[in-house]
């Protein structure tokens, strides 16, 4: 009896200091964990003037609560900048003073966290609008050329007319009519994924275009060229840049991704797509747009009556197809021509009114007399309804040339020159109250480029677009920064690349 106590006692003693051991043993120290560090960045034009400073504001975030004294370097490429100060808990400051018109690339970096964003230094800015920026993100701007930019009323899509080519071959190409000089024949953007994914490269032969125009038409038509193929393919040689649209989506933090296209199917030749895109949204991802389309089966003898503007519905968010040109005869289905008659019909508007209704159509006649027009819907609906053209007054048609108008209802933005200008609506909206000079306000510059050709400056914005995001109005714009002072063969013109930038209004 005694014994077996013994033993039990014995053994509890054992275990306790077994325990003993086991707990208090040395375990590795655990690393605390990495804090999450963000950052965002706002804009701030001291004043309108290309000389006049900007300011940086700098919010950063170290697990979701204002990060006091932190390590943050703000940066710039061109131009002066300040120390960095914080004006508040988690929120810091850096004064940037230009050198000249251009992109200022800003970099923010706190440890390993870093935020780049563009700002774009223009000759003026008026004193409504804040600090006009670059399009965020590595989806939209490019070394191609990004022209025709537009955005829909709810800023939630944008879209661009897009090719990789050099848009300056354009100029140098009407100068010289040459197929051979390197901005005409090389391609110098993406074409493939994952910024340009299906574009059409039929015409694209190791980075170098194809010149050639196809045109499917009958054996022994009035267009039959007689190229030497009986294949119902006629080919002639004439300068076409394969351009086509693409669309993106706006992500949380203001950047697009997700590009489809939009195009008419020409065998991937990309020869023969619209320009001027316009919408109207219909809920979730469906879209009305109209665009300005020329028919290549129009007299060929007179070229400005076939460029017309036609409607069709989109799917935003997918690849669209709107039209066949593989085959003769050829099938624009589904769009639908609204708006023909002997002159151009250039980057068409579409205003809609505050109930969403179709009310006019606002157009330039860039190949013609240089004036604006509007189309007043008088009666049926946008695919068959009578419209009354007007003029627009010589407020707005002042004898100089007048491009790619954008109506509000209460403001008309369109482009002269460098610069994107505005005049302010009083009237109501019909053909007797638009054509009359009293409605109008005094023309004012919006934004204006500079006329310098240095490398880095910006000397031309266009394409004004209006979007609605959050309660804020946005302009969102083309502009063009000098890539090279002269062209290698001829030293006559810059090469300039198009991107797309945007504007807050204060």
């Amino acid at each position: 009896m005694c014994s077996s106590i013994s033993k039990t006692f014995t053994f509890l003693v054992f275990s306790f200091f077994v325990f003993l051991s086991c707990s208090t043993e040395k375990k590795a120290p655990v690393n605390p964990p990495t804090p999450v560090i963000s950052i965002s960045l706002s804009f701030e034009k001291t004043g309108n003037a290309m000389t006049d400073p900007f300011s940086v504001y700098a919010t950063v975030l170290k697990d979701n609560a204002s990060y006091t004294s932190a390590n943050l370097s703000i940066q710039t490429d061109k131009g002066s900048i300040s120390a960095v100060t914080e004006t508040a808990p988690g929120i810091y400051k850096a004064i940037v003073t230009p050198a000249s018109t251009g992109e200022y690339h800003i970099t923010a970096t706190c440890n390993d966290t870093v935020l780049k964003r563009t700002a774009l230094v223009l000759k003026n800015v008026h004193s409504d609008w804040g600090q006009p920026l670059s399009v965020p993100g590595d989806f939209v701007n490019t070394e191609g050329f990004e022209d025709g930019a537009v955005i829909t009323p709810d800023g939630e899509w944008l879209f661009v007319q897009y090719s990789p080519a050099y848009f300056s071959g354009i100029f140098v190409y009407s100068a010289y009519s040459t197929y051979t000089h390197p901005w005409v024949k090389n391609i110098i953007g993406p074409y493939t994924q994952p910024q340009r994914p299906n574009f059409f490269d039929a015409r694209i032969i190791n980075d170098k275009i194809d010149h050639h125009y196809y045109l499917p038409v009958p054996e022994g038509s009035t267009y039959d060229t007689d190229d030497g193929v009986t294949d119902g393919l006629q080919t002639k040689v004439q300068f076409v840049m394969p351009t086509i649209f693409y669309g993106f989506k706006r992500q949380q933090d203001g950047t697009f991704t997700q590009p489809f296209i939009v195009a008419v199917n020409d065998d991937k030749r990309a020869q023969l797509n619209p320009f001027g895109l316009s919408f109207r949204m219909n809920g979730g991802t469906s879209a009305t747009a109209i665009f300005s389309f020329y028919d290549p089966y129009s007299p060929i003898s007179n070229y400005t009556d076939g460029l017309d503007v036609v409607t069709v519905d989109l799917t935003l968010g997918v690849d669209n197809l709107i039209g066949d040109y593989t085959v003769y005869p050829q099938s624009f289905s589904p769009m639908v021509t609204v708006l023909k008659e002997a002159n151009n019909q250039g980057n068409p508007h579409l205003y809609c009114d505050s109930s969403n209704n179709i009310k006019s159509i606002w157009t330039d006649a860039e190949f013609g007399d240089q004036f604006l027009y509007a189309y007043i819907l008088t009666s049926g609906t946008l695919q068959s309804g009578s419209w009354t053209k007007v003029q627009l007054p010589s407020v707005i048609n002042n004898g100089l040339e007048a491009t790619q108008p954008f109506f509000t209802g209460s403001e008309l933005y369109f482009r002269r020159d460098s610069k994107i200008l505005i005049s302010k609506f009083l009237g109501t909206h019909d053909d007797i109250n638009i054509a009359n000079n009293a409605n109008w306000s005094s023309v004012e510059t919006i934004l204006e480029a500079t006329s310098s050709t240095t490398v880095g400056e910006i000397v031309t914005v266009g394409e004004p677009t209006i979007a609605t995001i959050n309660g804020k109005q946005y302009l969102y714009f083309v502009y063009g920064v000098v890539r090279a002072s002269t062209d290698p063969i001829y030293a006559s013109f810059s090469d300039i690349n198009l991107n797309v930038g945007f504007v807050e209004k204060k």
